[in-house]
This record gives C-alpha cells, sequence and structure tokens, in this order.
C-alpha cells in the first residue's frame, strides 16, 4: 500500500481527522498519481512540468497518442488549444502536430491566415502559406498592388513579384513611361532583365523612345547599350533599326570590326559584315588569305571561303601538288569536289 494512504488512514484512526477529511486527501491524493501516470507516458523526467490540464485539452481535440518528442514542441511553441480552435473556426482541422508548430514556428496567425485568403479569394494549404509566409507576401503587398489595378493575383505571379524584387512603385513607373498598363509577366521579365528608367531614358537619349517593353527586354538580353549604340553611331551608322542593333550585338560585330571590314573591303554593308562574322571571318583569317596571295576577295567571297572550310593549309598543299593560281570560285570547287582527296 502506498505511504500516503497509510498515513492518511492511521490519522483517521487516531482521530487526528475525520472520515470526511480522509476521503478528500485520499480522493486528491489518487488525482495526483494519476496525473503523474499520466505525464510520465508521455514525457521525459526532465518535462514533467507540463501542465495535466493542457495535455487533457489537446486529448479532447484529438491528440490523445502524441509522440513525446512532439508534445515538447508542441509546448515549446506555444501550440496551445485557444490556436487550434481558432484554425478549426477557419476551416483548418485535423492539422499534425509537425504541421501545428509549422504554423507557429513561421509567425502564421489566424488573422493573416483570413486576411491573405481574402484577398486572393481563394482557399490555401499550410504549404501555400508557408511559401507565402518565406516570401514575404503580406496583405500590405497584396493591397498595394491592387491600389494600382492589379487585383486578384495568382501565387505564382506573386512568387514571381517577390522573388524579383518588383515593387507596385517599379510597375507604376514603367505603365507611366510606356502610357499603358503592362501585364504583370511582362513587367517581370523587364525587372529580371534590368529594365530601368535610367537604360529607357538612356536609350531615349540616342533616338530609341518609341520602343516596346518587348524590345527593351531584347536589347538587354543581347547587351544593346548606350555605349554600344554611341559606338555604332560614330562610325557612320546614325539610325539603325532595333533589329540590326540586336543583330550586331547577338553577333559579336562591334564598331571596331565594322571599321575593319568597311578598310578593307570597301564595303560598308551592314548585312554583309554580319554574314562575315557569323561565318568566323575574322582579321587572322583575312591576313591568312592575303599570304598565299588572295589579295583582292570580295566580301561575299571570302565569307564563301569560310563556309567551305578553304584553309591556309588547304591552299598550301593544292600548291605542293601543282595546282597554283585559282581563282575563288576554283578554289570553292576544288574543295567542293575533293581535289585533295
Amino acid at each position: 500500500m502506498n505511504e500516503k494512504i497509510l498515513e492518511i488512514l492511521q490519522k483517521i484512526e487516531k482521530g487526528n481527522l475525520t472520515a470526511e477529511e480522509g476521503e478528500k486527501l485520499l480522493l486528491e491524493l489518487r488525482k495526483n498519481e494519476q496525473e503523474k501516470k499520466i505525464k510520465s507516458s508521455l514525457l521525459p523526467d526532465h518535462d514533467l512540468d507540463i501542465n495535466i490540464d493542457y495535455i487533457r485539452e489537446l486529448q479532447k481535440r484529438g491528440y490523445s497518442n502524441i509522440k513525446k518528442t512532439h508534445l515538447i514542441k508542441m509546448r515549446n511553441h506555444r501550440v496551445d488549444p485557444v490556436f487550434i480552435d481558432e484554425l478549426a473556426k477557419i476551416g483548418f482541422t485535423g492539422l499534425s502536430p509537425n504541421q501545428l508548430v509549422k504554423l507557429r514556428i513561421h509567425n502564421i496567425d489566424v488573422d493573416f491566415i483570413q486576411e491573405i485568403k481574402d484577398l486572393l479569394n481563394q482557399d490555401l494549404t499550410l504549404n501555400q502559406l508557408v511559401k507565402i509566409k518565406n516570401f514575404n507576401i503580406t496583405p500590405g503587398f497584396i493591397k498595394k498592388f491592387a491600389d494600382i489595378g492589379y487585383s486578384n493575383l495568382s501565387l505564382k505571379i506573386l512568387f514571381n513579384l517577390s522573388i524579383h524584387h518588383v515593387t507596385p512603385n517599379y510597375v507604376s513607373k514603367m505603365n507611366e513611361i510606356f502610357d499603358a498598363k503592362i501585364p504583370l509577366n511582362q513587367i517581370i521579365k523587364m525587372k529580371i532583365h534590368g529594365v530601368s528608367e535610367e537604360y529607357i531614358e538612356s536609350l531615349e537619349s540616342l533616338g530609341y523612345g518609341n520602343l516596346t517593353p518587348n524590345r527593351f527586354v531584347e536589347f538587354r538580353i543581347f547587351g544593346v547599350t548606350d555605349d554600344f549604340v554611341s559606338s555604332i553611331k560614330k562610325i557612320g551608322y546614325k539610325k539603325l533599326s532595333a533589329n540590326t542593333l540586336v543583330k550586331l550585338q547577338k553577333f559579336g560585330v562591334t564598331a571596331e570590326f565594322i571599321e575593319e571590314m568597311i578598310k578593307q573591303f570597301s564595303n560598308d554593308n551592314l548585312q554583309d559584315i554580319i554574314n562575315m562574322k557569323i561565318h568566323g571571318v575574322s582579321k587572322e583569317f583575312i591576313e591568312e588569305m592575303l599570304s598565299v596571295g588572295y589579295e583582292n576577295l570580295s566580301i561575299s567571297q571570302i565569307t564563301q571561303f569560310k563556309i567551305h572550310d578553304i584553309t591556309i593549309d588547304f591552299i598550301i598543299k593544292l600548291k605542293e601538288k601543282g595546282i597554283k593560281d585559282l581563282s575563288p570560285e576554283q578554289l570553292i570547287k576544288a574543295k567542293i569536289h575533293k581535289f585533295l582527296d
């Protein structure tokens, strides 16, 4: 028999306690022993300070078989019955201990959930809520976009806005510059590629102010900058089309390369010069052809040499076989018909 129970019974027998007083003490003792058993079954010894009422309230809400580690985490992260009840009222029922703890860790309360749901006009999963919180998407963030005409945004759009640091101020400025309401997907692309107010103004000052948002993105992708445009203008090409500027940068045609080709071939046709660059005609290749006697080639001929892989070694080997003084056209035919095979 428990020593404390025996002690109470002896006091009753000696008249130190009335039967009624003894019964109350025995009931209290049994209650304490029962609570101790519940705690010891759930918790390691060093966490026996968790209130038994807390455990019972969790059990009432369906959390009767909680692992010790989960119970400790719930207590430590302030997952209390009130929090569980509030979540249930807005449709979040049957959450696991880990899910409840995750909400607390990310500081997601019922007010935040309800406001986000109302603003987005959709139901949200726990994982979506955590992601929203992690990307710092607040009700205020969503409201500011609604204020400038962008409401009912999808989560994908919101995440991209946050990831790429697209602010309502940036959107408003772009809309003002282009005098239009630009779709957010387009705005995000502009931000990703660094289309800023300063960048637009720098190109406007050089005569490229009436471009579309897509064109400015393309300019950024291919590196069409105010410095590049200025360098092309300096060598005489004052008003090239946006397409031509993109082509020049796309294939690495610099002002210096253009000047060298014009000097060498007396041809200022940019498409011909671009074709040379596309097929790999370089200053070094031209010098190699000069060294083996091909001094007056046209841009078209030197480009055809590259297309057909006519090299200095090929020409030298032909000469060693006694095949000399071929015209550019004959040299190309010799390559096509494999004279050296």
